[in-house]
């Protein structure tokens, strides 16, 4: 077997075993505030009380982006960078993003049926926090600890409420409320192959050994021909 047959059956067989899953989670949930106020006008005219307003919301995660501590019925994950949690609410036709640049957490409870997001993002003059946590022990709708599982109620909850706290000086807006949840649900997920990085070492090691192979022939053919 020829070098070049041997350097692309191990590329090949390292591209084969060379990806762990990644499933992006996409969600969305509502409710009702019933506490709130909005000083610089985030989601409407300035010194606004929310209280009794709408709130709708959707998230997003990446399951690949957090550290997972599995234990019975629990399981605590841990946002690991930049991207792993997103979450945007809307009031009064107004948005708002919270991205998680210092931490963010999901934890769910297939036994108290519970699931519970918060997003951090505390950096420089910005200090912002969202906080979901949806429960019903009568009606369960969370059925494992996997993060990428599907779920969606709209029953009426037992201790299901939310938070978010915005305050950033850089573009003097500030904002923050509580809120009862209605609905939430997982809508899709979606996967896709992510490289590991011991992987991606063996795969460029390989590329390399085809580049070194082919040179030495097309020497050889050069010599050949001389």
């Amino acid at each position: 077997m020829s070098k070049h047959i041997i350097a692309a059956t191990v590329c090949a067989m390292l591209l084969g075993s060379a990806s762990a899953r990644a499933d992006i989670i996409d969600g969305s949930f509502s409710g009702t505030l019933y506490s709130g106020n909005d000083t610089t006008g985030v989601f409407g005219p300035p010194a606004s009380d929310l209280t009794n307003d709408a709130i709708t919301g959707t998230f997003v995660y990446d399951t690949s982006l957090f550290s997972q501590s599995i234990s019975g019925s629990q399981n605590t994950a841990t946002g690991t960078a930049l991207g792993a949690l997103t979450v945007t609410i809307t009031i009064n036709g107004f948005s708002h993003t919270f991205t998680d640049n210092s931490s963010s957490s999901i934890f769910l409870d297939d036994s108290a049926d519970e699931v519970t997001l918060q997003n951090s993002n505390v950096s420089g003059s910005a200090n912002e926090n969202f906080y979901l946590d949806a429960s019903d022990l009568l009606t369960p709708f969370i059925n494992t600890t996997d993060l990428t599982q599907p779920f969606s109620t709209s029953d009426a909850f037992l201790n299901s409420t939310g938070t978010f706290f915005i305050d950033d000086l850089a573009p003097n807006v500030a904002a923050g409320g509580a809120f009862t949840i209605t609905t939430i649900s997982t809508t899709n997920s979606t996967t896709s192959a992510v490289p590991e990085p011991a992987s991606l070492t063996l795969l460029a090691l390989g590329f390399a050994g085809i580049a070194a192979g082919r040179g030495r022939g097309l020497r050889r053919s050069s010599k050949q021909r001389v």
